[in-house]
């Protein structure tokens, strides 16, 4: 099964730690804390020397019900260090001057990431709220937002990594569409324009998210190419064998770095699905790292693709786009 079997606590921090100044005495709450996914609400238990405690045993970081801050209680409960401001994530500053911080993998930020991969920067907020202030938030105001879409559904990469992903259901539709978006953007970005290309195709759109984008970076995973191939296989596998839709019904959508892993499942999957379209595909990662300088690359673009392509047996319709429809001109082959 493709689809998570455990969503909770989407896009929050696996690790936290805990620090104070020198001269503290409140030792006892120092330490590396892991997120429990299967606790009903968000709790971070404190690393032991043996294993990780259950809730209420060991120390731990978690919501207060009364106020919405986040507190670090130790193992009677008796003391409780509150937050200092009632943000969405415990990353921040406690009674106490104690600092909680996220912590990642050594490998999520390396330089061959940031150039290769440079996905956006968002915190939680974004991804929940759709990126409303404090004020707003108390106020009452919503936004349209990831987190809360009635489309969101989690899936899991055959590496055990969640990502989410916006499944949009257009009545009376045939055609599904799985939507790669490009390079500098991610599906919480692009909630309104997933939603367009839906009306405009008149098609369902599954617009997936890579390994390392949004609320999966967030819970430490690095972007990567194998990432990207492994979150495609994830909405093939959730489309085919999770809802049972013919190969033949499925449109492979990608759009400029997103071209690659639609290329590399349509090279895999050969004559299965019903199309294949590709909105300002890449000639080669050099587009990526050169920018407008590897625009010389341009006559090489569709052409490498499309051998590709020719070279696994895919025979179905291919188009290439060059710019955002529809103002943009279409070449199908």
């Amino acid at each position: 099964m493709t689809i998570c079997r455990n969503s909770k606590h989407l896009g929050l921090p696996r690790t936290l730690r805990v620090t104070f100044p020198l001269g503290s005495e409140i030792w006892e709450f120092i330490g590396e804390y892991h997120l429990l996914l299967d606790s009903v609400r968000p709790v971070w238990c404190k690393k032991s020397l043996s294993i990780i405690c259950e809730p209420g045993i060991g120390t731990e970081i978690c919501r207060t019900e009364e106020s919405k801050r986040w507190m670090i209680r130790s193992k009677d409960q008796e003391r409780v260090h509150l937050s200092l401001t009632d943000a969405l994530t415990p990353e921040g500053t406690y009674e106490g001057n104690m600092s909680v911080t996220a912590e990642y993998p050594s490998n999520t930020f390396s330089l061959v990431t940031l150039l290769a991969f440079p996905c956006p920067k968002l915190d939680y907020n974004f991804y929940f709220t759709g990126g409303l202030g404090r004020i707003d938030r108390l106020n009452g105001i919503e936004y349209p937002s990831l987190l809360k879409s009635d489309h969101l559904v989690v899936l899991q990469t055959c590496d055990g990594e969640r990502i989410p992903a916006l499944h949009m259901r257009c009545t009376g539709a045939r055609f599904t569409l799985i939507y790669s978006h490009g390079n500098a953007e991610d599906i919480g970005i692009l909630l309104e324009e997933v939603g367009e290309i839906a009306r405009h195709t008149r098609a369902n759109v599954l617009a997936y998210e890579y390994v390392g984008y949004s609320l999966s970076g967030l819970e430490g995973h690095s972007p990567s190419e194998g990432g990207c191939y492994r979150s495609i296989e994830a909405a093939w596998r959730y489309l085919t064998a999770d809802l049972s839709i013919a190969p033949d019904d499925i449109v492979l959508f990608g759009r400029s770095i997103g071209t690659g892993p639609t290329v590399g499942l349509a090279s895999g999957i050969g004559k299965a699905c019903a199309g294949v379209v590709l909105q300002s595909p890449l000639a080669s990662g050099a587009r990526v790292l050169l920018g407008d300088a590897a625009l010389l690359l341009r006559p090489l673009e569709s052409a490498s693709y499309l051998q590709r392509l020719r070279e696994q047996s895919v025979e179905r319709a291919v188009a290439t786009l060059r710019y955002a429809f529809p103002e943009g001109s279409a070449e199908v082959y």
